[in-house]
């Protein structure tokens, strides 16, 4: 059997996006008390009924792939050149308490490099997807990032984990709010990579106190990057798995958000 491409995989993805997005969207508002698993990352079951049907339909299809998801951890050969990554619900503290700023985040990598990628918003019913060298987009329209410059005139979101650099340096997040027009700041990660890739935000500033999960962010990355933008660390290196730090930008303003971040890089 030859290897997919990364338009086919693109493809496939949009079918995956589109069969789970129904049973996500459809128990929203209905997932009962508020629980939690490990410190304060909040579970539902949907969680893992989502992840399981991503997983069931990737393994069908390509019974040599391994499969790492959020919940249910490594399925499949795992010595294998190709590894899904999954988060069936990104945001589910928001999921879970009824704020509709959630997303579900599919990515497939080969040999550590990203070949396609999708994030849906289940209840806007929003499928962006990307593939390498196939471009970025949201349904059928090709996106590209914003043309928003110079750092003063952009809107940026944060994910700002406890212990992360951006955490630790108050007057780091004062520079951020001093020096950018707007912030946001949704609570779903790949939600905002993709508003970065279609140009609703200009720059996304992530930190944690450990290394980004790729199946966080893997699928937003892709977005970012065949939309025209950039994603580094916050030292300017292109982002990788072992990355604590990520910035995503429309490429633009990229310079100017890395100088504002440079001074504080040594309390990391």
């Amino acid at each position: 059997m030859s290897e997919p491409t990364a338009p086919e995989l693109r493809r496939f993805i949009e079918g995956l996006l589109d069969e789970v997005g129904p049973l996500v969207a459809g128990r929203f508002g209905t997932t009962g008390p508020l629980q939690f698993k490990t410190g304060h990352e909040a579970i539902t079951e949907v969680d893992g009924q989502a992840e399981d049907l991503l997983t069931e339909r990737i393994l069908a299809r390509f019974p040599d792939h391994a499969v790492h998801g959020e919940e249910r951890g490594l399925h499949g050969p795992l010595d294998s050149p190709w590894r899904w990554h999954l988060d069936p619900i990104d945001g589910t503290l928001n999921y879970a308490i009824g704020v509709p700023a959630f997303s579900v985040s599919v990515a497939v990598v080969r040999d550590d490099q990203i070949l396609a990628g999708g994030v849906l918003d289940p209840l806007r019913g929003e499928r962006f997807t990307a593939g390498r060298g196939d471009g970025a987009w949201c349904g059928e329209q090709l996106i590209r990032v914003s043309q928003r410059a110079p750092l003063s005139e952009a809107i940026a979101s944060t994910q700002l984990s406890q212990g992360s650099l951006f955490h630790r340096n108050a007057d780091l997040l004062q520079d951020i709010h001093q020096h950018t027009l707007k912030t946001r700041r949704l609570g779903s990660i790949a939600l905002e990579l993709a508003y970065v890739a279609c140009g609703r935000f200009d720059l996304l500033l992530a930190g944690k106190k450990v290394p980004q999960n790729l199946y966080d962010v893997a699928g937003g990355l892709l977005l970012v990057q065949e939309a025209g933008g950039i994603v580094t660390d916050a030292g300017g290196v292109p982002f990788t798995s072992g990355c604590v730090e990520l910035i995503a930008s429309n490429g633009l303003i990229h310079d100017e958000a890395l100088a504002l971040i440079q001074p504080y890089l040594v309390s990391r």
